[in-house]
């Protein structure tokens, strides 16, 4: 296991709040202190972390991914992680999941960023990392920071937003070292102001036996 996935895990056991079984999970900004903010910070380049309440309906899986775009143009959409529940599964031990844990590690001598992703439920810890390439941010402007503020502070994954991909948090990068301010919807089409971005994702989809 990763050392930055080992401290995140230390870090969020001290955070967890008992929450309701739901078929529906709710998705929220994690309010951090300063303490924590600093500790996080200290742990990779770029950190994001999200209360999650409630369960996933019957024979439904939640995917973790991400979208990569240069100049408002989508290159590639990457699907990374999933955790979920089976048809068969009893209703008597629904999985009720707790925070979301997504991060940016850079290595410096080569600047490869990887990502790691962090689940956490009642019963344990889901955990995976993907290397996601070169990141070059020298002389340039870069942003970042949970979406969730913009709408309505939450996403809500039930039967009814099967499918639908619900932007979480964004990275991006600005060829001339300056933001006007971030617009997603400006951001998502073809521009000039944004060179480089990360968008990361949640999305209801039908369960898979792996």
């Amino acid at each position: 296991m990763k050392l930055v996935t080992i401290i995140f895990l230390t870090l969020v056991s001290m955070m967890i709040t008992g929450c309701s079984a739901d078929s529906t999970l709710t998705i929220t900004d994690t309010d951090l202190s300063n303490n924590e903010e600093i500790l996080f910070d200290a742990i990779a380049k770029e950190t994001y972390l999200f209360d999650l309440e409630g369960s996933l309906p019957v024979g439904k899986e939640m995917y973790i991914g991400v979208d990569y775009y240069e100049f408002g143009e989508l290159i590639e959409e990457k699907s990374i992680f999933g955790v979920g529940r089976s048809h068969d599964e009893d209703e008597e031990f629904v999985e009720e999941y707790e925070k979301l844990f997504i991060s940016l590690t850079e290595d410096e001598s080569t600047s490869v960023v990887t990502l790691d992703i962090v689940v956490h439920s009642e019963n344990g810890s889901y955990s995976t990392y993907s290397e996601l390439g070169e990141l070059n941010v020298e002389g340039k402007a870069f942003s970042s920071g949970s979406l969730l503020k913009d709408e309505n502070n939450e996403i809500k994954l039930s039967e009814e937003t099967i499918d639908e991909k619900n932007y979480l948090a964004s990275f991006t990068i600005s060829q001339d070292g300056t933001f006007r301010g971030f617009d997603l919807e400006h951001a998502t089409q073809p521009n000039q102001d944004y060179e480089f971005m990360y968008l990361f994702y949640v999305q209801l989809q039908d369960y898979e036996e792996n």
